[in-house]
């Protein structure tokens, strides 16, 4: 009986898990910020590519490829670049769709370029259990974040919240919880809600997003111009504060050694090679800074210290307080092409 039984459960079991696997197959990824369509464009043509971008919105603000493959055209290092930036990118996102573009089909990549972001164990409120935060909850990254979250140094009631929360995020990936609507229009290739981006965001600027491109229908894009061309005071004080900044320990705390070192090994399997760049309006130089002498990060660019790049601490090249606008993205486009080549030919010479 208890053979049978025991039995009765395993294909029980087993059933669900091959029903939810199939459902999960049909689940698009998250349409905000363009995510699904720049990872379809990359399944299309990534073999076109040599290097990618991951990182936050200002990367996503920030980097034209245009302009970089031009300019390392010039340099005499050819390279094909795409961006693949997104606003309020984690550690454990990032990740994921690293792992998610290296496992395409063509895709050979020489080089990763990764804006060093936290991996916190806790989300926003905001942005828990929304699509984005409930699909980077695969298995190996929920272990991740677990192991991430036992190994912090807080209560233990604090960290059986927030295993709770990872666990139930995994729980709601593996069964499409909630996804039923997204499905069928999936299926039926009904219109998004969200703003789709445009093909020339793809294929002519090649994940390249200046939010000027919001400015006439996103009011909070709007607000956010209108303050910043109204009070001027406010961009001169955030330059100061970015100048002054000092390693802090519980920001540093937030990047998790062992999870930048997978993500290191992960990307050398693949045959490229990670450097990390630090884009201007970060607040995190010091703490990459720290992480490159202590040799965790192996190659760094920073373009966050006003006082080294004085020509992305201008008002003119800024859309708001912190993301530049597309003069801006042109300036620092450049500035990296000459860093890049610097570092790829020093180590060439090596």
């Amino acid at each position: 009986m208890r053979i049978r039984r025991a039995a009765l459960v395993a294909i029980a079991v087993a059933s669900f898990l091959s029903v939810a696997a199939a459902v999960r197959a049909i689940t698009p990824r998250p349409e905000a910020f363009g995510i699904s369509q720049k990872l379809a464009h990359f399944e299309r043509h990534g073999a076109d590519y040599d290097a990618i971008f991951l990182g936050t919105s200002l990367v996503q603000r920030a980097f034209d490829p245009r302009v970089t493959d031009a300019h390392l055209a010039r340099l005499g290092v050819p390279l094909r670049t795409f961006n693949f930036g997104e606003p309020a990118l984690t550690g454990f996102s990032l990740d994921h769709q690293l792992r998610e573009v290296l496992a395409m089909q063509g895709v050979a990549l020489d080089y990763v370029f990764i804006e060093p972001v936290p991996w916190p164990t806790r989300q926003a409120v905001g942005n828990n259990f929304t699509v984005r935060m409930v699909n980077w909850h695969s298995l190996r990254q929920t272990l991740a974040a677990l192991r991430a979250t036992l190994s912090q140094d807080e209560p233990w009631a604090v960290r059986w919240r927030r295993v709770q929360l990872h666990c139930q995020a995994f729980c709601w990936r593996l069964c499409s919880y909630g996804q039923g609507e997204r499905i069928v229009r999936h299926l039926i290739g009904a219109p998004l809600d969200l703003p789709a981006l445009q093909p020339e965001d793809l294929e002519r600027r090649h994940g390249y997003q200046p939010l000027a491109d919001r400015l006439e229908w996103d009011p909070l894009v709007q607000q956010r111009r209108q303050a910043f061309v109204s009070h001027p005071e406010q961009f001169a004080k955030h330059i100061d504060e970015l100048g002054a900044l000092e390693l802090d320990p519980e920001r540093l705390a937030l990047f998790w050694i062992p999870g930048l070192n997978d993500q290191i090994a992960l990307v050398r399997t693949a045959g490229a090679e990670p450097i990390y760049v630090v884009p201007p309006g970060s607040r995190d130089g010091p703490v990459a800074r720290h992480l490159a002498e202590l040799g965790v990060i192996p190659t760094l660019l920073d373009f966050s210290d006003p006082d080294e790049h004085p020509a992305l601490a201008l008002a003119e090249h800024y859309f708001d307080l912190t993301h530049l606008n597309q003069d801006g993205a042109r300036e620092f486009s450049t500035l990296f092409a000459e860093a890049v080549a610097a570092s790829i030919q020093a180590r060439e010479r090596h």
